[in-house]
């Protein structure tokens, strides 16, 4: 991800992050708790927010596990005018772009 950002002059970096789970063996409400949690001791640390560390959709997640983070980080920092940039690949309806999916 450095690498991509670097090459269109986007001023990221890229980073991993995740939990060990099979989310087959969770219900939806489960895995809702379960990254809420995580989001929440992620900012809590100040490891993710707009200009430190952006997540973005990758194995076993997508827009519903973005929209829930960005939920979190909304409630926890609510007043930081740039929310909505704490992660990508949310939903249209949470604040996404049209067309993530298609450009990644």
């Amino acid at each position: 991800m450095t690498y991509k950002c670097a090459i269109v002059d986007v001023p990221y970096g890229g980073s991993k992050g995740g939990l060990i789970i099979d989310p087959r063996q969770h219900s939806v409400g489960e895995l809702e708790r379960i990254t809420r949690r995580f989001a929440s001791e992620l900012i809590d640390r100040s490891y993710i927010g707009p200009g430190i560390n952006v997540p973005a959709p990758d194995m076993g997640t997508g827009e519903r596990e973005m929209s829930w983070i960005a939920d979190v980080y909304r409630r926890l920092r609510p007043t930081d005018i740039d929310h909505l940039g704490c992660v990508t690949g949310k939903p249209v309806t949470s604040g996404g772009i049209r067309g993530h999916v298609e450009a990644t």
